[in-house]
């Protein structure tokens, strides 16, 4: 964990520098307008370990990073505090979550079978400065709780808002004359479920993850079908292959939803019973 400092390079030129936070429980913060969405390291069997992340571009691209860094080096670094070197290659896994006609599927999907990468390639080093207690220290004194509640502007029918939450952005629509209110961040990878598709499965209002097609209940978060393929397309094959890059199935939290004499909302803390 800590925070690293990557040098994208094409070719023998540097074409770019960032900063990058790998977190407790595979969660990555980057600048704006970039956005982290998971990590992990997989020991090798040799004296390499493989590190692998993935970062949300400006553009809707979907980019894994994935590095290789000496095992022995790592572990003496975290008495020496010394700078530890990973280098590895860049691939493109998606362009966007917009879906379309099967034609757009294609255009949007890079072979996953091949993983092909892109020319470019990576440096990263681990920033000594970095103080790794108290970024662990910073996560587990996240606050989740609304408080006395987070206030909405009036959503009618079919309508949705995004409020800003303690962990992270709130979906609140209107469903069949209900209000629900649920996190708008897919556990799979971190990515937004913003534009996430909202309909009636088994009779309870469902949002569905638009990038890998994960489904929850916003009556309870409950997660009701995870990673069966992408861009709203069921792909046996590719579940399988982004199923593995980032977490196990969790569910999501709802949000109790109360309707104001004015028509606004308020959001609270209190999951909704099932």
């Amino acid at each position: 964990m800590g925070t690293w400092v990557v040098q994208d390079i094409v070719g023998t030129q540097r074409v770019g520098s960032t900063e990058v936070t790998f977190r407790p429980q595979g969660e990555v913060s980057v600048k704006p307008p970039m956005q982290g969405l998971r990590w992990r390291l997989d020991p090798g069997p040799t004296h390499l370990d493989t590190c692998t992340f993935q970062v949300l571009s400006d553009d809707g691209a979907i980019l894994q990073y994935k590095g290789f860094v000496d095992r022995g080096s790592r572990l003496e670094a975290r008495v020496s505090k010394r700078s530890v070197s990973m280098r590895g290659g860049v691939s493109f896994l998606m362009r966007d979550a917009d879906g379309g006609t099967s034609e757009d599927f294609w255009n949007d999907m890079v072979p996953i079978g091949t993983l092909k990468s892109g020319t470019t390639k990576f440096i990263m080093s681990r920033d000594v400065n970095s103080e790794d207690a108290q970024l662990q220290a910073a996560d587990s004194s996240t606050v989740t709780s609304l408080g006395a509640g987070l206030r909405c502007a009036p959503v009618a029918e079919g309508d949705r808002q995004i409020i800003t939450g303690p962990s992270g952005p709130i979906l609140v629509t209107k469903v069949a004359g209900s209000y629900y209110a649920v996190d708008a961040t897919c556990p799979h990878l971190n990515l937004p479920m913003k534009k996430g598709k909202v309909t009636i499965q088994d009779g309870q209002p469902t949002l569905t993850c638009s990038f890998h097609n994960s489904c929850f209940e916003m009556k309870t978060g409950k997660c009701t079908k995870w990673v069966t393929g992408a861009l709203g397309n069921e792909n046996e094959f590719i579940s399988g292959v982004m199923g593995s890059l980032g977490s196990e199935q969790k569910d999501i939290i709802a949000y109790q939803v109360t309707e104001e004499a004015d028509g606004s909302l308020t959001v609270t803390s209190e999951t909704k019973s099932a």
